[in-house]
Order: C-alpha cells, then sequence, then structure tokens
C-alpha cells in the first residue's frame, strides 16, 4: 500500500466498501472497482478512466467526486490520492468477476491502458522536468505491467532484484524498495519471488531480523525466474552483513568467526554488457521462435561490425529498466534487424492471445520504436518463415509488411549474413554522428536534404535541439541553427544566402519575437530575423514547413512577448502568428519530443518524394507547386472558382496535407485538434447539454480515407461492423470529382459502420459526434460565434450556394473559415451526419431508424443553413451528394 490513507482491517474495509456502494450507488462502486487498479490515483486519470471504461455514465460527473471523496479514498496533496490498502484489494477483487462476460480480464484492459497513458505522461513529463510526476509513472507502470503481463512483470522485478543484490550501488537497492508490497495483488503466484523482494526490502530498511523470518520462509537456494538467477537468501544476507560491517583490523583478526558458508560461493560475474555505442545495429527476435539464430547472428555480424551489434533482451543489463533502455537503444540504432521465424507471428500468451496483439509485446515496441522513429528495419527470415502481411499485424507494425525482406538458410548461413552485412553497412554510424555543417555521403545516388531551421533561441533552445537531433539521425544537413543576437554576427545577406541554398525551411515559432536586424542590414521594415527568413524563402519558391506551439502550453511568460506586452515586439508575435495560420499549412506542438517527430516526418515526406522522383532534383516540381498552392487558397482575394481549381490540382499532383489521405498500410490518418468542455444549447431544445474535452477530426473523411473501408476485404463487407445497421449490398457511388473531396453518398449507417471499422485499425475508438460536441467544435467554445470565424457573414469563407460553385470541393481549400482550434469545413461544402436523433437528442444508441441530425450545411444550400446553431435532419438509410461525415475521438491515446 502507498503511505498515506488509514488502512483498516479487511473486515472494516469490506464494511466501508459496501456502505460506499449502497450510498452512492452502482456507477460509483464500478468507477472506484477500475480507480483501484493505479496505486495512486489523480483526478485526470480518474476521468480517463471514466470516460474510457464506463461510456454509460459520459454526463455523470459526479461519480468522480464520489470516488475521490470516499471513505477509504485520501487525498496525499500534490493532486494525487489513494485508497487504503484493503479496500483497494476489496475492489480489485470484484473487477473481474463484474465482467466475467468478456474474453479479457477487466483487470487487463484497464492495465493494458494504464501503460498507453503512463507512456504518453513520460514523454510530457520529459518536457517539463517534474520529478515527483516521473516517480509516480515509475511506480505506476510497474503496476500496470504486472497486471497485463504478470509473466513480464517478475522477470523485470527479479532483473532489478539481481541488479540490486550483485553490486554496491546504493540507487539500485533503493529502487526496488516497496515493489513487493505494490506488486503483491498482480502477482500471487510468484509467491517465492515476492518474498523474496520483501527480505531485500527489509534489509535495504536495516531490518536484519525481518529479512531473515523472511528469507526463512522460502528454500535456501538460488531462484531462478524468467531466465534470471537471483543469488540464495543466504549469501544475500552475508553479503549484506559483510558491507555493513567495520574494516578489518589485523588486532581483532584472531576474534573473527569463519566466514559463512555462503561466503565460498562463486562471485558473480557481470550479467551482460550495456548496449552499444551511438549507430549499431539492433537485433529483434522472439526467444521461443529464432533464440539460437538470433545469437548466431549476432556472432555472425560482430566479426564484421564488433561490439556495435545488440541481440535485445539478451544484452541488457540486469536491473535496468527494460522498456526504457529498449528504446533508447532502439532510437541510437543505425539499423534493426526484424529477426523472423516460423512461431513469430503466432506466438500466444497464457491467454491464448497473440503477443503481437498485446502492447506489452516487446518485439512489437521495439519494431513499433524503430518505424516511428524512421530507423532503418531489415526485415530477416530464417526457418522457412514468410514476411506477415499488413492486415496480420496490428496497425503500428503494418508497414513492415511492405519491407524487402533477406533470408538466412542454414547451408549458406556465411554467405546470407555477408550479404546481409553488406545491406547494413549502408545505414552504419556514420550517419549518426554528423556533425553540424559537414557533408554527408549521398546515399542511393542521392544527396540528403539541406534544411534551414528558422526559430527564435531564447525560448526554442531545446526544441531546436530536438529538430536538430531528428535531422542528422537520417543524416539531412542542418543550417542556419546559430543564435542571431546581434547583426555582425550573423549578415542577413549571409543567412540569405544560406536558404537559397537549402532544399527545405523549417519554421518554428513560439512567442517570441526575436532578434530584429538594423535597418542599414536590408531591414527597413524592422522585421525580425524569423520572419524575413520565412519571407525570403517563399520568394524563392522553397518549401516550408511551419511548426507552432499551440496556445495552450504552459510557456515562460519571460519569452512570450505577446502575452507580457513586450511594446511593439507583443503586437508584432501576435500578427505573424496570424499570418501564419491564415496562410499556411501549420502543424502544431505541445513539447520538444513531439516537435522532433513532427518535423522528421514532415522533412521526410519531401524526401521520399525526392528519391521515388527520376529527376535528379531534391524536392519535386510537385512539391513546389503544392506549396504554392496552398500560399494561394490562403490570400482571401482568391475567389471560390479558383479555390475549386487549386483543389483539384492538389489531387493530381498528389495531396500530402496532413489528415486528408491514409497510411502506407491504408489506414486513414488523421489530424486531430482538441475542443474544450462547456456547456451548448441547441435551436428549438429546451436545456443545455454538457460538453466534456474531446479532439475532432480537422476535415471531414474524404473519399480516399473512406475508400480504404470500402477497398478492405475486412472492410465494407464485414459483417462486424454491421450490429444492428442496415447493410446495403454495395457502397454508394463516388460522387466528388477528386479523391480529397468530401466522401458523400454515405448513409448513417455506412458512416457508424466506419467508425467502427477504423476505431480497429487505428486503436482507438471513433466515433460521430453528438450535435452538441458538433456545435461546440464548430463554435471553438465561444457561443456568440454564428459562423465557425466570428458573428458575421464574410464571403470567401466557406463553399455554400452563394459561392456559385455547385459542387462539393477539395477539403479545406477555406482556411479562412476556420474554427479558433484550426477545424476547416464546419459551415459548408457538405452537411455532416451526427450521432444522434433530430426528435431525442438525448438517445444516442447507434442503432434505430429515426431521423439523425446533420449540420453544417452544404454547396446546395445558403448562408443560413451553415449557421453553427442550424439543425436540419435526414433519414438514417437514404445516401445523398450534398452530405458526408466527420470523426470524433475522446483521445487518440485511449485505447479500448
Amino acid at each position: 500500500m502507498v503511505e498515506g490513507a488509514a488502512d483498516p482491517g479487511p473486515l472494516r474495509a469490506y464494511e466501508l466498501v459496501m456502505a460506499f456502494a449502497a450510498r452512492r450507488g452502482e456507477a460509483a462502486l464500478r468507477l472506484a472497482m477500475h480507480a483501484a487498479l493505479p496505486q495512486v490515483l489523480r483526478a485526470e486519470l480518474l476521468h480517463l478512466i471514466r470516460l474510457n471504461f464506463l461510456p454509460e455514465s459520459a454526463h455523470d460527473l459526479a461519480v468522480e467526486a464520489d470516488v475521490l471523496f470516499a471513505p477509504f479514498c485520501e487525498d496525499i496533496g500534490n493532486g494525487y490520492y489513494c485508497f487504503a490498502g484493503n479496500a483497494r484489494l476489496q475492489l480489485l477483487q470484484g473487477l473481474d468477476p463484474a465482467y466475467r462476460e468478456e474474453s479479457i480480464a477487466r483487470s487487463v484492459q484497464v492495465a493494458r491502458f494504464m501503460l498507453d497513458y503512463l507512456e504518453h505522461e513520460r514523454r510530457n513529463v520529459r518536457a517539463v522536468g517534474d520529478r515527483l510526476h516521473s516517480d509516480w509513472i515509475d511506480v505506476e507502470r510497474w503496476s500496470a505491467l504486472a497486471f497485463a503481463e504478470p509473466a513480464l512483470a517478475a522477470g523485470q522485478l527479479a532483473a532489478a532484484l539481481a541488479h540490486a543484490t550483485a553490486s554496491d550501488d546504493v540507487a539500485a537497492r533503493v529502487r526496488v524498495g516497496g515493489l513487493a508490497s505494490a506488486l503483491a495483488a498482480p502477482l500471487v503466484r510468484f509467491g517465492e519471488l515476492l518474498t523474496y523482494a520483501e527480505g531485500v526490502e527489509a534489509l535495504q530498511a536495516g531490518d536484519h531480523d525481518q529479512a531473515i523470518r523472511l528469507f526463512g520462509a522460502i528454500p535456501d537456494r538460488e531462484l531462478e525466474v524468467a531466465g534470471i538467477r537471483l543469488k540464495s537468501p543466504r549469501r544475500v544476507l552475508a553479503e549484506s552483513i559483510e558491507r555493513e560491517a567495520p574494516a578489518f583490523s589485523p588486532a581483532a583478526s584472531h576474534e573473527t568467526a569463519e566466514p559463512p558458508a555462503a561466503a565460498e560461493e562463486a562471485p558473480v560475474e557481470p550479467a551482460v554488457p550495456n548496449p552499444p555505442e551511438r549507430g549499431g545495429i539492433f537485433i529483434v527476435h522472439r526467444r521461443d521462435d529464432a533464440a539460437s539464430q538470433a545469437m548466431r547472428l549476432r556472432e555472425s555480424l560482430r566479426a564484421r561490425f564488433g561490439d556495435r551489434v545488440f541481440a535485445d533482451v539478451a544484452d541488457i543489463e540486469a536491473g535496468a529498466d527494460l522498456l526504457a533502455t529498449i528504446r533508447s537503444a532502439i532510437r541510437e540504432s543505425a539499423a534493426v534487424v526484424a529477426l523472423i521465424g516460423p512461431r513469430w507471428l503466432d506466438s500466444r500468451q497464457s491467454d491464448r492471445r497473440r503477443r503481437i496483439d498485446s502492447g506489452g509485446d516487446f518485439v512489437r515496441i521495439q519494431l513499433a520504436e524503430a518505424l516511428q522513429s524512421g530507423i532503418q528495419v531489415v526485415p530477416v527470415l530464417v526457418g522457412g518463415a514468410a514476411l506477415p502481411r499488413a492486415d496480420e499485424l496490428p496497425g503500428d507494425l503494418a508497414r513492415l509488411a511492405d519491407l524487402h525482406a533477406l533470408e538466412l538458410h542454414d547451408a549458406d548461413w556465411e554467405a546470407d549474413c555477408t550479404r546481409l552485412a553488406d545491406v547494413l553497412e549502408r545505414f552504419g554510424p556514420e550517419v549518426e554522428r554528423i556533425p553540424s555543417g559537414a557533408q554527408v555521403e549521398e546515399r542511393k545516388g542521392l544527396r540528403p536534404l539541406r534544411v534551414y531551421l528558422s526559430a527564435t533561441i531564447a525560448d526554442l533552445a531545446r526544441e531546436r535541439e530536438a529538430v536538430v537531433a531528428s535531422l542528422r539521425r537520417l543524416g539531412h544537413q542542418v543550417v542556419g541553427a546559430e543564435a542571431y543576437v546581434a547583426a555582425d554576427q550573423r549578415p542577413l545577406a549571409q543567412a540569405y544566402g544560406d536558404i537559397a541554398a537549402c532544399d527545405v525551411l523549417v519554421c518554428i515559432v513560439a512567442w517570441a519575437y526575436g532578434f530584429i536586424p538594423e535597418s542599414s542590414a536590408g531591414n527597413p521594415e524592422q522585421r525580425s530575423i524569423v520572419e524575413l527568413e520565412y519571407q525570403h524563402a517563399l520568394a524563392l519558391g522553397k518549401p516550408v514547413l511551419v511548426f507552432m506551439l499551440r496556445e495552450d502550453v504552459s510557456w515562460n511568460p519571460k519569452v512570450m512577448d505577446a502575452m507580457t506586452g513586450a511594446g511593439e515586439k507583443g503586437s508584432r508575435i501576435a500578427a505573424f502568428r496570424k499570418e501564419l495560420l491564415g496562410s499556411h499549412m501549420v502543424r502544431v506542438f505541445h513539447t520538444a519530443d513531439e516537435l522532433g517527430a513532427l518535423v522528421l516526418e514532415a522533412v521526410s515526406v519531401l524526401d521520399e518524394r525526392r528519391r521515388d522522383s527520376d529527376q535528379p532534383r531534391v524536392a519535386s516540381e510537385a512539391l513546389l507547386e503544392s506549396e504554392r498552392l496552398l500560399a494561394e487558397i490562403a490570400r482571401p482575394e482568391t475567389d471560390d472558382a479558383r479555390r475549386a481549381e487549386i483543389g483539384d490540382r492538389l489531387d493530381r499532383i498528389g495531396d500530402s496535407r496532413a489528415g486528408v489521405g491514409i497510411r502506407s498500410d491504408r489506414t486513414p490518418e488523421f489530424d486531430w485538434r482538441e475542443i474544450p468542455p462547456g456547456a451548448v444549447r441547441l435551436e428549438g431544445v429546451e436545456g443545455t447539454f454538457a460538453v466534456e474535452r474531446f479532439f475532432i477530426a480537422v476535415h471531414p473523411v474524404t473519399w480516399r480515407q473512406y475508400r480504404a473501408f470500402v477497398d478492405d476485404p475486412q472492410g465494407y463487407r464485414d459483417e462486424r461492423w454491421w450490429q444492428d445497421l442496415r447493410h446495403d449490398k454495395e457502397p454508394g457511388a463516388q460522387a466528388g470529382a477528386t479523391d480529397n473531396c468530401p466522401a458523400v453518398n454515405v448513409s448513417w449507417y455506412d458512416a457508424i459502420a466506419y467508425c467502427r471499422w477504423a476505431s480497429v485499425r487505428l486503436g482507438y475508438e471513433l466515433r460521430l459526434p453528438n450535435e452538441w460536441e458538433w456545435q461546440q467544435a464548430a463554435t471553438g467554445g465561444d457561443p456568440t460565434r454564428t459562423y465557425p470565424w466570428g458573428r458575421d457573414w464574410e464571403e470567401g469563407r466557406a463553399n455554400t450556394v452563394e459561392s456559385g460553385l455547385r459542387r462539393a470541393t477539395a477539403v479545406g481549400v477555406y482556411p479562412a473559415g476556420a474554427t479558433p482550434q484550426g477545424v476547416l469545413d464546419m459551415a459548408g461544402n457538405v452537411w455532416e451526419w451526427c450521432l444522434n436523433p433530430y426528435d431525442s437528442p438525448n438517445d444516442t444508441a447507434p442503432r434505430g431508424s429515426s431521423p439523425r441530425v446533420v449540420r453544417g450545411g452544404s454547396w446546395l444550400n445558403n448562408r443560413g443553413s451553415a449557421r453553427c446553431a442550424c439543425r436540419y435532419n435526414a433519414h438514417p438509410g437514404p445516401r445523398r451528394n450534398d452530405l458526408g461525415f466527420r470523426v470524433l475521438c475522446v483521445s487518440p491515446i485511449l485505447k479500448r
């Protein structure tokens, strides 16, 4: 139990829980059962647990307060709460039986959600350096892993104990303190290991008597768990006493007793070497599939590459945090070998689920990290195995199916390994160690991209470092990274020359306007260096990628010109941000790590297009044209007909805008915007509707995204998605001129089925918005707005009948019609289905045949229908060429 909550005895705890259930009801009791799985609770976590696992209580916020103020829950300060130990056990014991009809134990489902949530929190905490929160994440990760993957957690606990008892590292011994009690419930079947851990904890606390009693309750022999061997209890005791004994004195030597027998045991050798230096080769394999081949391959590759070959778990130092070490080693590798044998895909857990489908599967974690980090992955087949198909893999590994695989045969082992080594040598450590400004040897006949990085220094130093590290990992050259603190340090003419020599400009903007060169340096309008660089790149026709700090991110007020009212600079940065949002496709970021990933992804798109081109140019003409077209639709004077033409042209040359297309595995790719909570009044309906925080797609679902569902053999024609829905034999025909137009001729039933299919493909739940959620997104939470952009109608902001186009356009060609959060096409173009019926809004069940609400107006209707509050209805079965849909999710990290 975590200290803080007074712990009643088991009988009293039972009475407290039963009294709580009688007073607060079943919903509160079920929420408390789910909330008992974390060791320590936070209000935000409780809220997410409720949304994810108790959707039937979506509008009952009071149950969260009931749990936090329960008699067995104590506020331990700093926003943390904990349940009394025996009450927590009572609640946990009731969780799985309450959901016994489910194929996967409810505790396992909650634990898997916790692992996803904690990984999300870990990324955020690195940015803000909150040590208390970081410690909480570490404790909760142990607990969640123990419920989700007990054997894996037991192995990690054994590794931590091995390290704690094999060294004089006090910190290592402290890290295992409290783990035994924290993991007692989920690891109950590992009784000897838990008792052993309690003994080590007692020694750490200096309670030798308690340690002797605990160690005496288990056999005095080495304990082996998950292939990790722990010292015998007797030996641990002897070494502990030896460490604490006074220094040896010759005068006292004749009084020294014979050393205990345990001291005669062979000394413990260092467990395994540390991971290799940066730029090594990482071998990922399953022990029950290709362990012998992995070790053989490691030795063969080490003959050529030395110790830079790392064979995953086998090479991790005992006691290290396996998950963190693996991810770190992956990110620092030059290449990853995915060793696939006959059992790789079908390896099963104790509950008969495929290991590859588990969020805690190390093989999946390793390969997903490599694929998402842009590390080169080489599939290698052994034992006659075949490369899995994309539909056999979880969504985050589907790209593996598109990679070229090599085979290793026993009869030709050395020759095959030589061929593999030749491939791996292309991605060697020289790519990882590119110094600033260094020339890089061309790969595949193409030089790396030259990226000009434009950003202020005082407020974005960490963000710049993350971007530089991400780009250099793939061998790109980064210039323009100097701090412009004085005009004579970096003349403007030299900056312009560097931009001209680069292939793309990356512009990062927060709240500081930055250094302003002197007028005499060629800056008569006194603009900042960042704004000048941005404008110069546009004038040269260079691709420009803009990344902007989200408005709701906490920031140091000392470097927020726009917030501190720092004279003219304050108004300048506010105006610059507004210009960027109105004239460019801007990507927003929260943290330095997220920014690094976003920049790497965007630049990789440029690089991929360049590599696929037959022309020896870095950026294709189509890409340059795309940038010019996007800049043109951002200008207010561009008329409606030209906007339609631009949308069509973007589709023909390859529309690469975020949230418009699909991934390489044909899974839809959405661009999300967070919508704040609030209260909404519906036109002609009594009362108000509470809205909780959610995320909504920037664009309606496009034809390209909808066709992925239609073409998937496990998509439109799969009956799984159509429970309680009418299923027409054939889908509706494409009515839009291009694939980047909204998907229309889609019934309400079609849209519901699509959401179910996409939820499985993406790994988190999507659905249609309720109309009050749709209205909150359209107004941005400001009920005074008549239209997404403000109170008054303005031409050039939406495709309604006033545009004269008489057809739908590509999504996003009216950027001036954006909501405050940047959601597009909420007014005009096509109507959008909502989840609820028109006559009974509170009925949100995805079934039935009553007319459903549609919102937003269309190209066929006048501006009155495009009002944020306008309600209209349509029968769920018919399909229309002016009616599409948009998707919503509670959170892209909430996985069901």
